[in-house]
């Protein structure tokens, strides 16, 4: 399943030849060759060679990265034999991948003029994450010049350090080949770990954090996983007990508490907890909800979460855009669609002129705008707001504003969800006029619901809108103003009249549920061999 054809590059003429290099030509660039090919990354027709920097010539694929490589299906490792480099080899290849930065400044040293066709392997995957597909060839270079300078482009040299390293390297160039094809690799990451089943205990508790279709959804699709015991979050275990990966969302929320006293406790515990996973090497997976709480933590608070962030072993972005540095592995899991947890409830037809806001409110998510704004809205348009806000007395203005226009329908407080999927369905487009958005399970629900949104444009938005359809996700820039709502809500129209749905076919709950399967295998190899997150910024 992919969002998009396979990659292919402009050339001048014939099929892509790749060159895949590496140091003695024995591990990873023909575990790259092989899976390129296999996965069919640049098309059927590209043409893969290898060779090393300082080759063991003639040499055959390591026994122990053949053992990684023979528990993926189709990957035949007995007719390489290792090559040295040569400027000629440079110079016939269309693209050149190396593993390392170093290698690709020796490359470079070696014939200059290649210099806009030699990337690193990791390079050229956070390049399509940044920059789509359908790169030219010619534009690589450049291209390259702009990613941040914080990320990791390089995949370490496995060579004699066991078959534990020699995973993790194809486990490295698996996640670039994934960002270049833009298609998950569950299957063959869970391959290449070989992990038995794991134990997993969530941040979630069974009941109160449960608060969201996602985590709902998410709970109850890894509990019925094969690879995974996925356990809710218990302080007993967090404290005494023994997990292989623990699976963290805002981390912060484990720290609050009503009274002082038990503020206080929460901090104790939540240090002895990380303790407890240091001594015994548990993994810790975070998903990344957003760029940052949106609440401000005091510095005790801070430095807990720093501390713990240290244990990091992956991360899990539910947004492709998310930002990637050097200090963890991150890989995109998209957050879910909300089709089937809306199937057992009533859906009905959209009434023309209906737009509505659901969900938590909060000041980020600019609703006082929303209301000031529609006063001004000349068409004959009825706008719902429905939710708990937060804090309290956002209440009282959002009152306030709402008297101002009797088209308003104010609904404060919790919406069940028989009810959320009639408000849903009844309106013609979904206004999220948020001033951060990152990401969104509101959006996610009413595209499940087949109902397009309004919201502001961003890196992530636009990749929502490129990945489901553009019609079903209008941006507005700068202020969300009367005429961007009148704009929408035609848009909005046209688009529910034409009977289409957005394609939420990379967000089904099955395929989420195999890919944390994947990254929970990998977190538990990367802790055996100690490699947690080396830096964080309090």
């Amino acid at each position: 399943m992919t969002a998009n054809p396979p990659l292919s590059y402009s050339t001048s003429e014939g099929p892509l030849r790749v060159l895949v290099v590496c140091t003695g030509n024995i591990c990873r660039s023909p575990a790259a060759a092989l899976l390129m090919e296999r996965l069919q990354v640049f098309g059927v027709d590209a043409q893969f060679e290898t060779a090393g920097l300082g080759a063991v010539v003639n040499s055959e694929i390591d026994q122990p990265m053949k053992d990684v490589l023979a528990r993926l299906d189709d990957l035949d490792t007995s007719k390489h034999r290792a090559r040295q480099i040569t400027p000629a080899m440079i110079n016939t290849a269309d693209l050149v991948l190396t593993m390392s930065t170093s290698q690709r400044s020796h490359v470079l040293s070696m014939e200059p003029q290649a210099l806009t066709k030699v990337l690193t392997l990791p390079e050229l995957g956070h390049l399509m994450r940044v920059n789509g597909h359908q790169l030219k060839l010619e534009d690589l270079r450049s291209l390259a010049n702009q990613l941040p300078d914080n990320l990791k482009l390089d995949i370490a040299d496995p060579y004699r350090r066991g078959s534990a390293a020699m995973q993790v390297a194809v486990l490295d160039i698996l996640r670039s080949l994934s960002m270049i094809m833009n298609r998950p690799l569950a299957a063959e990451t869970l391959a290449v770990t070989g992990t038995q089943t794991l134990s997993v205990m969530t941040s979630a508790r069974a009941s109160d954090d449960r608060t969201s279709a996602y985590m709902v959804e998410l709970m109850d699709t890894m509990t019925q996983h094969p690879a995974v015991e996925y356990q809710p979050f218990s302080w007993r275990t967090a404290l005494t007990g023994n997990v292989d990966v623990f699976h963290s969302h805002w981390p912060e929320a484990k720290l609050e508490a009503q009274s002082l006293v038990k503020r206080w406790g929460r901090r104790i515990a939540f240090g002895l907890m990380i303790l407890n996973f240091t001594r015994r090497k548990t993994a810790v997976v975070q998903t990344l909800h957003n760029l940052s709480p949106h609440e401000k933590q005091n510095k005790l608070n801070r430095r807990l979460i720093g501390w713990f962030r240290q244990r990091e072993t992956l991360r899990i972005s539910i947004n492709s855009t998310t930002p990637h540095d050097q200090a963890t592995p991150i890989e995109t899991i998209l957050h879910g669609d909300a089709r089937n947890w809306f199937d057992a409830h009533d859906v009905v037809e959209a009434q023309l002129g209906k737009l509505s806001y659901f969900g938590l409110i909060r000041r980020y998510k600019g609703v006082e705008d929303l209301l000031q704004v529609f006063t001004s809205v000349t068409a004959p348009y009825d706008l719902t707001v429905a939710g708990n806000p937060s804090p309290a007395e956002l209440a009282d203005e959002l009152t306030e504003l709402a008297r101002a226009d009797t088209r308003i329908d104010l609904q404060l407080g919790h919406i069940p969800d028989p009810e959320l999927a009639k408000l849903i369905s009844s309106s013609t487009l979904i206004v999220l006029p948020y001033r951060r958005l990152h990401n969104s399970g509101a959006a996610i629900t009413a595209l499940s619901l087949n109902r397009p949104i309004l919201v502001p444009a961003n890196e992530s938005t636009n990749a929502l809108a490129v990945e489901v359809g553009e019609e079903w996700v209008l941006r507005f820039e700068g202020k969300l103003t009367a005429d961007v709502i009148t704009h929408a809500m035609q848009a909005a129209e046209k688009i529910l009249q034409s009977g289409q749905k957005p394609d939420l076919s990379l967000r089904s709950w099955t395929l989420a549920g195999d890919q944390h399967a994947a990254v929970f295998a990998e977190a538990k190899l990367r802790a055996a061999l100690g490699q947690f997150r080396k830096s964080v910024s309090a």
